[in-house]
């Protein structure tokens, strides 16, 4: 995934060999080092939508002796994104929380967790919309709910994303009408 350290010590069954490298990308990365020796220890950074690689060309040296160059592939995924706007509605009734993908990370999934204050109804899930009816639990404050999102695609997760359901209380005439 994105933003992953990497941390590979060549090694070899003679002893005193070294390792002098070289990289090439395909596609679009940083943090990747043209050229070293001994551990490959990049972090490669992949804010485009689609996976890169990287390619370390490494020849182990001994007494004055090149080995047979190999190569040592890495595939780069990129790390989804979520946004969503916040709410406002009523107790009683529903969220229509829509969870987009601002990055456009093909494959991306949302899990989220909620948590509420002076609300019931609010419940994790999974999916690209939250729908669920919300109450306010005295009927007379305000609460909230936030939701935490979590993208996800081809197994790298991207940054929680937090989004507030706002619960106004519905009023109720407590006294009856005079008649006349």
């Amino acid at each position: 995934c994105s933003a992953t350290a990497l941390n590979f010590l060549p090694a070899s069954s003679i002893g005193g060999t070294t390792f002098n490298w070289t990289s090439s990308v395909i596609g679009t990365l940083s943090g990747v080092t043209a050229s070293g020796s001994g551990a490959i220890t990049d972090t490669p950074v992949n804010t485009t939508n689609t996976s890169a690689v990287i390619i370390y060309n490494i020849t182990p040296l001994v007494g004055g002796c090149a080995g047979t160059p190999v190569n040592y592939v890495v595939t780069v995924r990129p790390v989804p994104t979520a946004s969503a706007l916040p709410q406002a509605i009523c107790s009683g009734q529903a969220t229509g929380v829509s969870i987009t993908n601002p990055n456009s990370v093909s494959g991306t999934t949302y899990t989220w967790t909620a948590a509420g204050t002076n609300v019931t109804g609010a419940a994790s899930g999974t999916g690209n919309f939250i729908s669920q009816v919300l109450y306010s639990t005295d009927g007379v404050t305000s609460g909230s709910v936030t939701y935490s999102i979590t993208p996800s695609a081809n197994g790298c997760p991207g940054p929680v994303f937090d989004v507030v359901v706002t619960v106004s209380p519905t009023p109720v005439m407590t006294n009856s009408a005079a008649s006349l």
